[in-house]
């Protein structure tokens, strides 16, 4: 079932009227026709900014994660997590609200937040990152000298930082330090991490278009079967269960593995595409006409998509998002 009145807890997407269309389970009756320009699905809860700079919830409100503090306007970007919420204002402040994990640095100028269960990271337009929470695995030991980042990922039990001369920086889980970094550490420009209940693993986008994957323990091969097929040529990346989903310069679609493949087989063509997204159990592709193919991973079949299917300008899976 469909609807543009109410929300699905997994998936969102907005439309350039700016109406939201959700599916999935547990629709909550609130009206979300228009006035979206963000959404981002968290962990049984989603969030929306609204053109007027207010964010709404609907979902599960476990530990407060609905209830955005006053004032509720000039917010910019999102962030959720676990059991809390991490927000960026207008001025670059943080907000942050829920079962919150310590506290936010009471400064401007942040431009990019990024949660998990329970550390938060912002990135400063300075190339200063700020990382606050738990630290049981030394997540918030930021390695010297903190500057010069262009992207942050909070992972469960530690972060990663991407630095303007491609390379990667990795902190926390203590017990696997040396495998926290690629083999050959240079000429990133995209980071990604996976975080499953049961496995994990980190990956990255190189300046030659290729696919990098680290970390991967819990697979075979050392992850080597995570990697899409072809990989070259590739602009974007997702990270998914079964491996990384890649964006290529031409608009189509690369895959990893089995399941790889029958998400290509699934698409009625692979071609036209503009941004990818991964989350816990399903692939997102949007195409440059606004339209959205998905993938249920676990099932092996493409997801249900609303209707109408079409005039999507942004796509957001749980754990992950992608902007056009």
């Amino acid at each position: 079932t469909f609807l543009r009145k109410g929300i699905a807890q997994k998936t969102g997407f907005v439309t350039h009227s700016g109406g939201l269309v959700g599916w999935g389970r547990h629709i909550v009756g609130i009206d979300v026709s228009s006035g979206f320009r963000h959404v981002i699905a968290g962990e049984f809860y989603s969030l929306g900014i609204k053109e007027d700079g207010s964010i709404v919830g609907w979902g599960d409100n476990f530990a407060g994660r609905l209830d955005t503090p006053e004032p509720n306007r000039d917010f910019t970007a999102v962030a959720a997590g676990f059991n809390h919420c991490v927000a960026l204002k207008q001025d670059g402040s943080i907000v942050q609200w829920g079962e919150r994990e310590g506290t936010p640095p009471a400064r401007n100028g942040f431009i990019k937040v990024s949660t998990s269960y329970s550390v938060s990271m912002a990135l400063h337009e300075d190339g200063s990152i700020a990382v606050w929470g738990a630290d049981s695995n030394g997540q918030l030991d930021i390695p010297a000298p903190n500057r010069d980042f262009i992207d942050i990922v909070a992972g469960g039990s530690y972060c990663l930082g991407l630095k303007k001369d491609g390379q990667v920086i990795a902190w926390g889980d203590r017990s696997r330090e040396p495998g926290l970094l690629p083999a050959s550490n240079h000429d990133f420009v995209a980071i990604a991490r996976y975080d499953g209940e049961y496995s994990s693993y980190s990956a990255g986008l190189r300046k030659d278009g290729t696919a990098v994957v680290w970390n991967a323990s819990d697979y075979e091969d050392e992850g080597a079967g995570l990697l899409p097929r072809p990989n070259e040529k590739l602009v974007a990346i997702a990270a998914g269960n079964s491996g990384v989903l890649g964006l290529r310069a031409d608009g189509s679609i690369a895959a990893a593995g089995a399941r790889g493949k029958d998400l290509l087989y699934s698409l009625r063509l692979n071609t036209g595409f503009k941004a990818i997204a991964a989350g816990a159990n399903q692939y997102l592709m949007l195409r440059e006409d606004g339209s959205v193919d998905s993938w249920e991973e676990i099932a092996s079949r493409p997801c249900a998509q609303p209707k109408p299917n079409r005039g999507f300008v942004k796509i957001a899976a749980a754990g992950e998002e992608s902007t056009p």
